[in-house]
């Protein structure tokens, strides 16, 4: 089967990106220039593999992306993954224009409809999920904690390699379709 080639190279993206997360990239002892080289690396794997997360989903009709014509993706994370994130603004992702917005308080969260966080102490991950919970909001977390404290889809940052897990309960509670191709590369394979 032939795609055509804007479809092809989404495809490639994101299948490169798939790769790297299931073969891991390799970070072992390294000097401290080398170590934030390494996290600088990292947060680009990570912020390429969020635009994914966002393609491989599907908001009901009747929602607030349905009717934007961005695709708001909120941020409170530290400022490297900021940086890293605002890369992907202006990108279209079925003809929508990635909108990155840096949160510096959880206020207003109902103009996301993709929100990543990470570093938050459980009083912060209680107050942001009783705002969200339910709502067609895709939550990417970067917990440890596993799926209490975790978003939709939690990156898992192991010692050698970068993986993600989906909590398909939480995705179908939020009424958020997800591809089972993706489904099918979460560790948890929560899709299946």
């Amino acid at each position: 089967m032939r795609y055509p080639v804007k479809t092809a190279i989404k495809k490639f993206a994101f299948h490169s990106c798939v790769a790297l997360v299931t073969s891991g990239m390799l970070f072992g002892s390294i000097e401290s220039g080398q170590a934030n080289e390494a996290v600088s690396q990292r947060n680009k794997l990570k912020s390429a593999i969020i635009v994914n997360f966002i393609r491989y989903t599907r908001w009901p009709q009747d929602s607030l992306y349905s009717q934007s014509a961005d695709i708001n993706v909120c941020v409170y994370a530290n400022h490297e993954m900021e940086e890293s994130l605002l890369k992907s603004q202006g990108k279209t992702i079925n003809n929508k224009n990635i909108e990155i917005r840096i949160l510096y308080r959880l206020r207003s969260l109902d103009e996301c409809h993709v929100l990543y966080t990470e570093n938050m102490d459980r009083t912060q991950v209680k107050r942001v999920f009783s705002i969200v919970n339910n709502k067609p909001i895709l939550t990417i977390t970067d917990q440890t904690n596993g799926s209490e404290n975790s978003g939709i889809i939690n990156f898992i940052d192991e010692a050698e390699r970068l993986r993600f897990e989906i909590f398909i309960e939480k995705s179908t509670a939020a009424n958020l379709k997800i591809s089972s191709r993706l489904l099918n590369l979460s560790t948890n394979n929560s899709g299946r």
